[in-house]
């Protein structure tokens, strides 16, 4: 390929960029992954691997490929699920997961949302009676499920 028009296709991937609705995204990365896999963009300033088997070798080889560690494309929390594996990804996963299920989670999220949106509408911090009212439905619905399963709290 020579230079001009793996500059074209360069310039193509990033008119991608902005994540406009009706870009031709299919074929600038059937083209990508045929004429230009692994490439590097100055304008965002990374290396980009457009097959799937360049992008797993990227993600699982950290001996050979370290992630960004700040800017654009870099964690911002540390590791992600992509780069854990074994017990540190199965942890990971089970703490989301108990989250997700737990009906206190549920119930704390709920109560904070409802707060939240009363507190924006009036414009002050406050505590409106629908709170009140899915704390007492939550509370309820955790203490019939508990005494059903004879399960203590």
């Amino acid at each position: 390929m020579d230079n001009s028009t793996a500059a074209a296709l360069i310039d193509d991937f990033h008119a991608l960029i902005p994540g406009l609705p009706h870009a031709p995204r299919d074929e600038v990365f059937r083209r990508l992954r045929h004429e230009l896999p692994v490439f590097r963009s100055e304008k965002i300033g990374v290396w980009v691997a457009a097959r799937y088997q360049d992008v797993i070798a990227v993600t699982t080889q950290d001996a050979l490929f370290q992630p960004p560690q700040a800017g654009l494309g870099s964690p911002a929390y540390g590791r992600t699920f992509l780069r854990m594996n074994g017990r540190e990804h199965s942890k990971k996963i089970g703490i989301v997961g108990r989250e997700m299920r737990s009906a206190r989670a549920l119930r704390e999220r709920l109560d904070g949302i409802v707060l939240r949106l009363a507190s924006e509408r009036a414009g002050r911090s406050v505590m409106p009676d629908v709170f009140w009212v899915f704390s007492l439905a939550g509370g309820a619905t955790l203490f019939v499920y508990a005494a059903y399963r004879a399960d203590p709290v």
